[in-house]
């Protein structure tokens, strides 16, 4: 072979080897962009996983809000059946005084007729002893 032919064929192999090295380099260009795209993927799927983070958070929160909520309503509740039972007692304590001063009113109105009587006894006594002298 001449040194032509030689110098032709090691520049053809040159070329053979260039192209091949351009085709790993795309290759190896295409892995990156596709890393690049899993990389992106990641990184949303990350967000994406602190927004939902962040919502249950949030719908954690309304949750306490809504059972301290509940407590208050109950606590409350508990306040208004205490007043209504201090005022149940309350109530019974002035039926208790009521029946008190209506006895003591019967024990009169009992005295004030056993007077009454004791009274008109002793006048008819009287009216009936004048009478007597009187004739």
């Amino acid at each position: 072979m001449t040194f032509k032919a030689e110098r032709d064929a090691f520049k053809s192999e040159r070329d053979i080897f260039k192209f091949e090295r351009d085709g790993y380099k795309s290759e190896r260009d295409i892995l990156k962009a596709e890393r690049d795209v899993l990389k992106s993927e990641r990184d949303i799927f990350k967000v994406e996983r602190d927004v939902f983070k962040s919502e249950r958070d949030i719908f954690k929160a309304e949750r306490d809000v809504f059972k301290s909520e509940r407590d208050i309503f109950k606590a409350e509740r508990d306040v208004f059946k205490s007043e209504r039972d201090i005022f149940k007692v309350e109530r019974d304590a002035f039926k208790f005084e009521r029946d008190i001063f209506k006895d003591e009113r019967d024990a009169f109105k009992t005295e004030r007729d056993s007077l009454l009587m004791e009274h008109t006894g002793l006048k008819r006594m009287l009216l009936h002893g004048q009478t007597t002298q009187n004739i």
